[in-house]
């Protein structure tokens, strides 16, 4: 499906009904996975995320500051979304997963407030070193689910997590080397072409060992040049964060003052 069929699908199936009235304010709603990074295929599924905003009550009372680090998980639908204090404060620790939602293509986005638009307008007070340390852990993550492994089955559901892991090894590295240099990124459609062909198994080899007629077991691993083109993106990572003009801290002035005025606007009713 494309974008817009996506985004007529969730508009007029019931599946998403909670979504229309849904409980909290929506501050903003995207596509994320595939659809938001450009790799989707015809048999992708539909993920969504979001950010709403904490009640009164909870803002007020605030006895645990904790419950208002909320996340609400649809599973059924593949739709996650957090509290806006939730957000703020993974944004502030340079969480990837948080912070790429900031920086989709206009077009992936289905609703923006007007608190959503001036979150996405000063996700820069969000930028910080704290994001070298947050992507490498996040990268060498993705790499610990590349090693090689046994499998007979070709097309296992195995090979296909270890292709994926590939490919968001790679795309999360060039997000980070983005922001390093640039202070900035594009989330979506970063080498599309590329990350689909790794995806889809181009990183990946086979060796086949045989030990006799029954026994044969075939190595999946990434290709040489997929290592080759790792190493050489983690040395510019490497080099990146030397040389960042990204300050140690984030912006906690602009931060919480953008968190006092959302707080300030919801117990007053403005929103």
């Amino acid at each position: 499906m494309t974008i817009e069929e996506v985004k007529d699908y969730i508009n007029s199936s019931p599946e998403y009904d909670f979504l229309r009235d849904y409980p909290h304010k929506i501050a903003f709603l995207t596509l994320g996975g595939s659809y938001a990074y450009g790799t989707d295929t015809e048999d992708s599924d539909i993920d969504l995320r979001g950010v709403f905003l904490s009640d009164k009550r909870e803002i007020l009372l605030n006895n645990n500051p904790n419950n208002l680090e909320k996340t609400d998980d649809h599973k059924d639908v593949d739709t996650v979304l957090h509290s806006h204090i939730k957000m703020i404060n993974m944004l502030a620790k340079g969480n990837p997963t948080f912070l790429e939602l900031l920086y989709f293509a206009p077009d992936r986005y289905l609703y923006v407030s007007d608190i959503g638009m001036e979150l996405i307008k000063n996700r820069d007070m969000f930028l910080s070193k704290r994001v070298y340390h947050s992507y490498k852990g996040y990268i060498c993550d993705c790499l610990g689910h590349t090693n090689s492994k046994y499998y007979k089955v070709k097309n296992s559901p195995e090979i296909q997590r270890a292709n994926k892991s590939m490919m968001h090894a790679i795309r999360l590295l060039l997000q980070g080397i983005q922001l390093l240099q640039l202070g900035t990124m594009c989330a979506s459609d970063i080498a599309e072409e590329y990350l689909i062909k790794i995806r889809n198994g181009d990183a990946g080899e086979y060796h086949v060992y045989n030990y006799g007629k029954e026994n044969e077991w075939r190595e999946y691993r990434p290709h040489k040049y997929y290592i080759e083109l790792i190493e050489g993106l983690l040395r510019q990572f490497e080099h990146d964060y030397k040389h960042t003009t990204l300050p140690n801290e984030p912006d906690w002035d602009r931060i919480n003052d953008f968190l006092a005025t959302t707080n300030e606007r919801i117990v007053r009713g403005m929103v």
